[in-house]
């Protein structure tokens, strides 16, 4: 499986809420031709007004046919507490059928805080469920980390217990290499200790200036929102200028042959949105030429 590059629309969605064929259009032209959509809720799933407009399937799979486009994957909306995940009436059938109807690899969660063991447990058998669902429909139930799944319940790191937990065919990984550093663990060997079970990897670099790279040295309570706010956005940079081996990560993914597509996400930048896309893409490109 060849390794192709995308761009995950979050730091470009405000350009994206007024006319989002143009939008696209705009970060196409740069080179992006595969896109993952952030938080995006078709047809309003979650019963909340979505950040990016809502897009029937068949609407969706016209404007990429335009555009020469391809849609990589979207994040549903879910609470990032277990315990209200639980009690979420989420419609996965939905959200496995639009998938399924506009041909992208699979929903995606791209968070969520942990307690405890328990709790990590309690969520593998929700994502079994909601995977379960996905798999009538031939797509993929994914997770994305951060660095809280790098904290240890019993000595296992909390993505090692999920990993561990689910069905290995239809709950996969989108990697995020920037968090996995931020963990305190190195994002090649990860990615090379979980082979297959990553299909996505998200792609940003970390500050040279960075000072507290691991954020849970030292750390041993709940990391929740106030504990992941210690991430400071000056800390997110354009990809090839901090510290990530980003050589290493693209050779490995390709090594491991499972992943589909390194898709370059910036959370925050001192650029404006089109310029930072264009800086990370200028670096990135030769990789994949």
């Amino acid at each position: 499986m060849s390794l192709k590059l995308g761009l995950q629309l979050f730091t470009v969605r405000n350009y994206l809420r007024d006319d989002l064929e143009a939008g696209l259009a705009r970060f196409r032209d740069i080179g992006f031709k595969n896109v993952e959509f952030p938080s995006f809720d078709p047809e309003a799933l979650s019963g909340e007004k979505p950040p990016i407009r809502n897009v029937t399937s068949d609407e969706m799979n016209d404007m990429m046919d335009r555009l020469g486009m391809h849609m990589i994957s979207f994040s549903v909306q879910l609470p990032l507490d277990v315990q209200e995940v639980l009690k979420t009436d989420f419609n996965w059938d939905a959200a496995a059928k639009y998938a399924n109807e506009i041909h992208c690899a699979g929903p995606s969660v791209s968070m969520m805080f942990f307690r405890n063991k328990e709790e990590v447990l309690q969520f593998a058998d929700y994502c079994n469920k909601a995977a379960a669902v996905c798999k009538k429909y031939g797509v993929k139930f994914i997770y994305h980390n951060h660095f809280q799944e790098f904290q240890k319940f019993d000595g296992e790191y909390v993505l090692d217990l999920f990993l561990a937990n689910t069905d290995p065919e239809w709950v996969k990984i989108e990697l995020d290499t920037f968090w996995v550093k931020r963990g305190g663990v190195d994002p090649v060997a990860y990615l090379d200790k979980i082979g297959d079970r990553c299909i996505l990897i998200h792609q940003k670099d970390l500050s040279k200036s960075c000072t507290n790279v691991d954020l849970l040295a030292g750390f041993d309570g709940f990391v929740g929102q106030e504990k992941f706010n210690e991430a400071q956005h000056d800390e997110f940079i354009e990809v090839g200028q901090g510290v990530l081996d980003i050589p290493g990560i693209i050779a490995k993914a390709r090594e491991i042959g499972s992943v589909e597509y390194l898709i370059i996400e910036q959370d925050y930048s001192k650029l404006d949105p089109v310029s930072s896309a264009q800086a990370s893409y200028n670096y990135i490109k030769d990789f994949f030429e």
